[in-house]
């Protein structure tokens, strides 16, 4: 992920309780600076990519689009992420319809005009490199 993506996903709420020990809160940093933004951009991309979709089909997509990544990770960032996203103001709800992974009624998702817009610069910034 280069340094550029990773500024405009960093998420400020803290993920760690102000009673964890000590060694929670370095790992929320670790995980804060790498991990997370790097999942939050995977699933922007994604939701650029194949919009319209529910949080379980994007689960299903991460599988096949991230085959190295683990199960566990693949089948939860989607959902996780998106909250993070609507936060940020790069994707919205859109309508709700029965999820072909769950069968149930849920919402879909589609970029915003800033979510286009950040995937667009990232693209011309690698392109100008």
């Amino acid at each position: 992920m280069k340094p550029e993506q990773r500024n405009l996903l960093l998420f400020d709420p803290p993920i760690s309780r102000r009673s964890d020990p000590d060694t929670s809160k370095a790992a929320e940093v670790k995980h804060t600076l790498g991990k997370r933004a790097e999942r939050q951009w995977q699933v922007l991309r994604m939701v650029g990519r194949f919009p319209h979709k529910t949080s379980g089909e994007y689960s299903r997509l991460m599988l096949k689009l991230y085959p190295t990544r683990p199960v566990r990770s693949a089948v939860e960032s989607p959902h996780k992420r998106l909250s993070d996203l609507i936060q940020k103001g790069l994707v919205v709800e859109a309508s709700k319809r029965v999820c072909t992974d769950s069968g149930y009624e849920c919402a879909t998702y589609t970029l915003t005009t800033a979510g286009f817009q950040a995937i667009k610069d990232a693209k011309n910034r690698e392109v100008a490199k």
